[in-house]
């Protein structure tokens, strides 16, 4: 367990539920795309002091970000509302909560907040613009999160957050959108505890922190030039991967971190900073 990826947890932070537009089509959030949330700065001593412990950083956030949901919303926002998806023949726009069912495609908007636990089937895809926040499930997740066929492209998003799902199609992500931002105050990326058919490609990406962890990939794996803010991120281990990891330009350079993981077992060739990693 390592890294600022905990903090996935967090995501009742942004949650809104279910609901269709005025045209019909299904429409994940708040009618007119805004969503409702209430943000707690964290202390810069909390978000910086590597020598704390981290898991005791997330709960104190979680905690935090729980009482102000409470103190704006009422008990009910928390309450986790039954799915009401559905297959629906076009995409699917998700600004709030994600929930369980079928979706045709998802698109996640420019700065827009998607978060959910699963379990999801997505037949066309999902992808991520521009300062967007994608989340689904976290490593506490008891159980899959559903498979995404069509694979996962984001283009600069703030943070892309899959746990314990089928991905079919591969990810790609190219970018970022800087080391803080909503809902968490931090933006990171954590892809882990997946299968992933199809390879995976994180370039450029400049968040706060990122980890690629305990996946089972078929298919090249390239993690290339992600600076990130935490001198512990970059955390690549853990992974099956059938084909290559390539790894080249990250700052910090790849590496164990807190993450207490193991080498990367890689049928292919190990290139670059992931040579012994």
């Amino acid at each position: 367990m390592g890294g600022l990826r905990r903090w996935s947890s967090q995501a009742e932070a942004s949650r809104e539920p279910c609901v269709k537009s005025t045209n019909g089509e299904a429409r994940l959030g708040p009618p007119g795309g805004m969503v409702r949330r209430a943000r707690t700065p964290l202390p810069a001593a909390l978000a910086f002091n590597h020598r704390s412990n981290r898991l005791e950083r997330m709960t104190l956030v979680t905690r935090r970000l729980r009482a102000t949901l409470l103190g704006f919303f009422g008990v009910a926002l928390l309450v986790a509302l039954p799915g009401t998806a559905g297959a629906s023949p076009g995409p699917a726009t998700c600004n709030g909560t994600l929930e369980p069912g079928t979706y045709h495609k998802l698109l996640v908007p420019q700065d827009a907040i998607c978060i959910g636990d699963g379990p999801v089937t997505v037949k066309g895809g999902v992808v991520i613009d521009k300062g967007a926040t994608f989340v689904l499930g976290s490593e506490e997740t008891t159980g899959g999160t559903g498979t995404i066929s069509g694979g996962v492209r984001a283009t600069n998003p703030a943070s892309v957050q899959i746990h314990f799902a089928t991905i079919n199609g591969g990810i790609d992500v190219q970018g970022g959108s800087g080391p803080f931002g909503p809902p968490f105050d931090v933006t990171f990326n954590a892809i882990e505890d997946n299968h992933i058919n199809g390879g995976a490609t994180v370039q450029g990406y400049d968040g706060f922190w990122f980890g690629f962890i305990r996946n089972d990939v078929n298919g090249a794996v390239n993690l290339n030039d992600n600076g990130l803010t935490d001198p512990d991120a970059n955390e690549y281990v853990t992974n099956t991967i059938h084909g290559s990891l390539n790894c080249a330009g990250n700052s910090p350079a790849p590496q164990i971190g807190d993450s207490e993981g193991s080498p990367n077992q890689v049928t292919g060739a190990k290139t670059g900073q992931c040579a012994g990693l």
